[in-house]
């Protein structure tokens, strides 16, 4: 019908509105995608080296599961196949538990030095400690917050999205009611 122009103005509006919320929906998956990318990537940041407590190797070490730990952090669950047993690696494995570790590293090494419960050297090596600490949170702290920000932005444009499908849908068959 397009092509012969027989096609009336509602019609083609029809038509232009399709086009125009395809071409939101596409953009849309898009962008998706894109931050979805982004926190995958940075949920791989995180490494967390774990070697096994008894042999110190991590050549045998299967992922078993993910624990939780009272404050909420998740932590790997390993298996050392050499000596046959399972442990907890206490060091978080994303970036968001991350912060929160780092912050508690801070406050235990600040606490020790406070209490007068190191040597000197200790103290001059816990304070070189705190300092790359402050580093390590100072370049990743913003990365992360971004990454929030993305997320939100996503679920509300997702949510916009899925509005304007559902209203199209109902526009459509209301028209389809109309015309039959």
């Amino acid at each position: 019908m397009i092509a012969e122009g027989t096609l009336s103005d509602e019609f083609k509006s029809v038509v232009e509105a399709c086009e125009r919320l395809s071409g939101i929906i596409y953009d849309h998956a898009e962008t998706r995608k894109n931050v979805l990318d982004k926190r995958e990537i940075l949920k791989n940041i995180v490494k967390d080296n774990a070697s096994c407590p008894h042999c110190a190797s991590n050549e045998y070490l299967k992922y078993m599961a993910l624990d939780v730990n009272e404050k909420g952090w998740k932590f790997n669950k390993y298996k050392c196949r050499r000596c046959n047993i399972s442990f907890v690696w206490n060091r978080p494995n994303n970036p968001w538990d991350m912060l929160a570790f780092i912050d508690q590293l801070k406050a235990d090494f600040m606490l020790k030095i406070m209490n007068n419960q190191v040597e000197e050297e200790e103290k001059m090596h816990s304070l070189e400690m705190i300092k790359q600490l402050d580093e390590s949170l100072s370049t990743l702290k913003p990365v992360i917050e971004q990454s929030d920000l993305e997320a939100k932005e996503m679920e509300r444009k997702d949510q916009q999205v899925s509005t304007m499908i559902a209203e199209f849908t109902k526009y459509l068959q209301i028209q389809k009611i109309i015309i039959s």
